[in-house]
């Protein structure tokens, strides 16, 4: 196959991507590869990304309009995203793990399927609003063939009817993107790899919306994956749900419930892992561990530097003394309680 391609000239090799039909221009052609001097051809179709950075409180900090070719937009707003290191301390371990907050595909994947189902009848854009250092949102007009989330894993496979035929059949060939149910999977399973919340995702008959955080948003959420990682993808969407403190069906908290991996009354439900840390009762305490103790209550954190200065001893004992209090996991179930990642040597 690979050497008949070297045999075709770009009409042919256009033809065969379905992005040219008989040689002829098509709007599929213009959106992927057209210069920006023809996108007046669309139409009403207003063939623009819009990339907005935010900082935590909203407030716009910098943007940029992005027009056609599609193809060379996406590595355009990929660049423009911060996608810094994220670093977090796993249970039963002292070293921290350093983590992309966003895998590159978690990134082309909503904004090439925000292109290829665009209602591009509606003359709007395509939005990608990345609130610094915590989420990203991609924002598409039109509404979610499929219906809901749920419905792509049921039926776990390609959807019958597109928006843009055309288009997307031309993208798939291009490898931009996969069918519909397999690359919403992908992305779930690559979020609960490193036990991120899944995408969210928002549906009205005028839009869609898709959330990706970037950070470990409860550390229970965390540790039950972690604890269990035969988990139905059912059961994660569920527990899901419970960290981001949305509706769940009657049916999910009962079987949540039943798997003990929730407590509390229905409209506020608590994730619970299981207890896998020793608990050292407080008149166990070393004088020592308990100013550690006292002072991460306090402050949320401390450093073998910090308590090398409340306790007035080296730092080798610091050192010594407070790996000993993580390996008894004494600070780790503080922060279990608390649902906060310590920081606990420098």
């Amino acid at each position: 196959m690979a050497d008949e391609v070297n045999t075709w000239d770009d009409i042919t090799f256009l033809n065969k991507a379905k992005i040219t039909l008989n040689g002829k221009i098509t709007n599929t052609a213009i959106l992927l590869l057209g210069k920006d001097e023809v996108e007046h051809l669309l139409a009403s179709a207003d063939a623009r990304i819009r990339w907005i950075l935010k900082a935590a409180d909203n407030q716009s900090k910098d943007y940029e309009i992005f027009s056609i070719p599609f193809l060379l937009a996406v590595d355009k707003v990929f660049a423009r995203i911060r996608n810094l290191k994220y670093r977090y301390m796993p249970d039963g371990t002292l070293f921290p793990k350093e983590v992309l907050r966003y895998e590159p595909f978690l990134i082309r994947e909503p904004l090439n399927n925000a292109i290829a189902h665009q209602d591009y009848t509606q003359g709007g854009r395509i939005n990608v609003v990345e609130i610094e250092d915590d989420h990203l949102v991609f924002t598409n007009l039109g509404s979610f063939i499929p219906g809901s989330v749920q419905n792509v894993i049921d039926n776990n496979s390609p959807e019958e009817h597109y928006r843009n035929k055309f288009l997307s059949i031309a993208m798939f060939n291009l490898n931009l993107v996969y069918t519909i149910g397999s690359g919403i999977i992908k992305m779930f399973n690559m979020q609960k790899e490193k036990f991120f919340p899944l995408p969210h995702y928002e549906f009205s008959p005028e839009r869609v919306k898709v959330t990706i955080i970037g950070k470990i948003l409860d550390m229970n959420f965390a540790r039950v994956l972690k604890q269990n990682p035969d988990l139905a993808i059912e059961d994660i969407i569920a527990l899901d749900k419970v960290q981001k403190k949305l509706p769940l069906t009657q049916d999910e908290v009962e079987h949540l419930r039943k798997l003990k991996l929730v407590k509390g009354r229905s409209t506020s439900l608590e994730i619970t892992p299981k207890t896998d840390y020793l608990t050292a009762p407080t008149n166990e305490l070393s004088p020592r561990q308990q100013k550690a103790i006292d002072y991460v209550r306090e402050n949320g954190s401390v450093s073998n530097k910090k308590f090398q200065e409340l306790t007035g001893v080296s730092q080798r004992t610091a050192t010594r003394e407070l790996q000993k209090m993580v390996e008894e996991r004494i600070l780790q179930q503080m922060g279990a309680k608390k649902g906060i990642i310590y920081t606990l040597l420098e």
